[in-house]
C-alpha cells in the first residue's frame, strides 16, 4: 500500500469514526478527542507501517531529574510490553508501531488505537512514583 493510500484510508477512518483530530505541518494526524490520550499517527515512507506516538511533560520540563525521568521510563517499559518509552527533550514519549501488511483492517485499527492510548495512560499513572508527570 503506497503511503498516500494509507494516509487517505486514515483520514476516512478518523472522520468515520468520529475522532476530533487535525492534521499539522508535518502531515501527522493528530488525535485531539475520541482516545483516552492525545495522540500523533504517522504513515512511515516506504513501509507498510503506521507510527503511533504521544507524550507526557515532565513537571520540570528539560531540568527535570535524568536519572528519575530514565527509571520511570525504564519502569514503564518493563512494566507495559504495549508500551514503549523514551525521554525526550524533558518529555516521555511513546512509540508504537503498527503495521498494514498488505491491507487495512479499520475496526482493528481503532481497536489497536483505544488500547494503545489506554495503556499509556495506565502506564503513567501506574509507575510514576516519583509524580513526575503533570
Amino acid at each position: 500500500m503506497s503511503k498516500n493510500s494509507i494516509k487517505k484510508q486514515l483520514e476516512a477512518l478518523l472522520k468515520s469514526a468520529f475522532f476530533d483530530y487535525e492534521i499539522d505541518s508535518d502531515g501527522d494526524f493528530y488525535i485531539k478527542d475520541g482516545l483516552a490520550f492525545p495522540f500523533w499517527i504517522s504513515v512511515v515512507e516506504d513501509d507498510d507501517l503506521i507510527k503511533f506516538f504521544s507524550f507526557a511533560s515532565f513537571r520540570d520540563g528539560e531540568n527535570v531529574d535524568e536519572l528519575k525521568s530514565l527509571q520511570l521510563s525504564n519502569r514503564i517499559n518493563a512494566g507495559v510490553k504495549s508500551v514503549s518509552t523514551s525521554v525526550i527533550y524533558g518529555k516521555l514519549y511513546d512509540f508504537v508501531y503498527y503495521s498494514t501488511g498488505k491491507s487495512f483492517d479499520a475496526a482493528e485499527f481503532v481497536a489497536f488505537m483505544r488500547r494503545t492510548s489506554e495503556a499509556f495512560k495506565f502506564a503513567v499513572g501506574k509507575f510514576d512514583e516519583d509524580d513526575l508527570i503533570y
